[in-house]
């Protein structure tokens, strides 16, 4: 016995089989309607092309052939051209007009296939990347749609080759296709996948998963630790990976993706191999995002400044106070600038946010050279800053402006920043020293620049990275760094500054080493301006 399931397939079947059987009886019909209207001789036999194109359209070519044929027949040789007088219509009447609606059946029949095959390719190439081969970003959101609908739960992972760019230069795009058809294939074997990969851009791939995600991220992390070999040519690939979860972190796949997109850009910042976006996280957002607000931050009164004392290392005298920016978002609350300022310092608002910063302080400084508590200060810039050919002369202008004396004031720019322009830019602190302002090298030795380098230039002080500083107890190769740092600061002239202190025996040790400033919690925390005010006041018996 014959059992039937009805499946979509059926149905499609049946009704296909019922249009077919419709457009027949159709064509039956125009048949009787030519008859009852008096034969071939009027225009009804027209009304046979409708269903012939229908026919054609619907079932294709031969099909659309065999209407045509089926309507000839039935207007042909049988069907009289005059039927009241009998008179029977030419051969070459109902050939010619079989002839053309054949034809027609025929044409909208390869019409209809070329539509159908365009499309379909159409679709095919805007869910495939062409670069690569492999299913692209709407591939991965028509997957995300469907796994999302059938599951409880389920994660994201997005792997970028953050590389790339010297692989590319290194060997060219075609080179970097064949890696990622490579990375592709070992991949889904490495990780059991029975899906490929998806790439969601040149050098970011994707892949759903179910399973536990810890066991997938150190698949990853064991797998790219050795190079990968791609047409004999070992290549280190240096990757990321960013994981969100459903529903925890987010339930569209657009927002699955997003959230795993901000999870790899925090694995990128923290510089970690991977990065779980967590839903017992408080915030964790796009950097761009909050670049885009800092100008309405600072209308708005949210950033100010905190203040932290620089004391003299013999005595704890006040030396200087550094002004640290403090951002307190309208909705986020306290965002630390290490959330932003290294995408901040590669545009052009960094410089905005360095000019309000700097006007801010003139003014305090002025203010507190009023009360007779003057003091200097130390301002950060960005080493963006010293890259604009107009920044000393408005740094001159402003503090023209403000009437402070620029010797009231020091300029503090990271190591790690003058790395990539490193002439120009203390070309521009020279230029900054000449004015009178004093020259501080901020986190120094964090990045790879010599001390001997600052030699050649107009530098007052280093700042010894807190990396060493708070280790020159346990860690003895720490504490010879920061006394080699400090014996070969002065013999040239330059002055130290050990920041990070934050334990007596820490400032006692900095001590014996001959710092010459120190700063850090064991002696005061950052205040705000009314209070940094009111503690010098105290200081000076005011």
């Amino acid at each position: 016995m014959f059992s039937f399931v009805r499946t979509e397939k059926t149905r499609f079947d049946w009704m296909h089989l019922a249009i077919f059987i419709v457009i027949v009886a159709f064509q039956a019909f125009i048949g009787l309607i030519v008859y009852a209207t008096g034969g071939t001789t009027y225009v009804y036999p027209y009304f046979m092309f409708f269903p012939v194109i229908i026919g054609g359209f619907v079932f294709g070519p031969y099909l659309g052939l065999f209407f045509g044929l089926i309507g000839g027949l039935i207007l042909g040789p049988y069907m009289p051209m005059y039927v009241i007088f009998g008179i029977p219509q030419p051969l070459q009447n109902w050939l010619i007009r079989t002839g053309f609606l054949c034809t027609a059946g025929g044409l909208i029949g390869v019409l209809k296939n070329f539509l159908v095959d365009y499309y379909k390719k159409r679709e095919e190439f805007l869910k495939i990347e062409p670069f690569t081969g492999l299913p692209n970003r709407n591939s991965f959101f028509d997957l995300l749609n469907d796994e999302l609908k059938n599951r409880i739960s389920y994660s994201v992972m997005l792997v970028e080759i953050k590389n790339q760019d010297d692989i590319v230069a290194a060997f060219g795009f075609d080179f970097f296709s064949q890696l990622i058809k490579f990375l592709d294939s070992e991949l889904r074997q490495v990780l059991k996948l029975d899906k490929p990969l998806f790439s969601i851009r040149l050098n970011l791939l994707g892949f759903g998963l179910y399973k536990d995600h810890d066991w997938y991220a150190q698949q990853l992390i064991e797998f790219f630790k050795k190079p990968v070999m791609v047409q004999g040519i070992p290549i280190f690939c240096d990757v990321a990976f960013g994981i969100a979860e459903y529903p925890s972190d987010a339930v569209t796949p657009m927002e699955l993706v997003q959230k795993g997109l901000l999870a790899l850009d925090e694995a990128k910042k923290k510089n970690k191999p991977f990065q779980i976006l967590s839903s017992h996280e408080t915030r964790l957002l796009p950097v761009i995002q909050l670049v885009s607000q800092i100008d309405e931050a600072i209308h708005k009164g949210e950033m100010d400044f905190n203040y932290q004392p620089i004391l003299n290392a013999k005595d704890q005298s006040p030396n200087s106070i550094e002004a640290l920016v403090r951002w307190t978002h309208h909705e986020y609350g306290l965002i630390s600038p290490s959330e932003y300022i290294d995408y901040l310092e590669s545009t052009n608002l960094v410089n905005e946010l360095t000019y309000w910063s700097i006007e801010l302080n003139a003014q305090r400084i002025k203010e507190l050279t009023v009360i007779d508590v003057p003091l200097q200060m130390a301002i950060n810039i960005s080493p963006t800053n010293l890259m604009q050919e107009n920044f000393v002369r408005k740094v001159d202008g402003i503090l023209k402006n403000a009437h402070v004396d620029p010797s009231l004031i020091t300029f503090e720019v990271t190591e790690r920043g003058l790395i990539t322009s490193y002439d120009e830019a203390l070309l521009s602190l020279s230029q900054l020293h000449d004015l009178g302002i004093r020259i501080s090298i901020d986190d120094f030795g964090a990045g790879n620049t010599s001390i001997d380098s600052f030699s050649k230039t107009k530098i007052d002080t280093l700042k010894i990275d807190q990396m060493f500083t708070k280790n020159i107890i346990k860690n003895i190769t720490s504490r010879r760094i920061v006394k080699g740092l400090i014996d070969l600061s002065a013999s040239i002239g330059i002055e130290t500054i050990a920041e990070g202190v934050e334990t007596l025996e820490i400032y006692q040790n900095l001590q014996r080493l001959g710092v010459d400033y120190v700063q850090g919690f064991y002696f005061f925390k950052p205040m705000d301006y009314a209070s940094i005010g009111t503690w010098l006041k105290s200081y000076k018996g005011l």
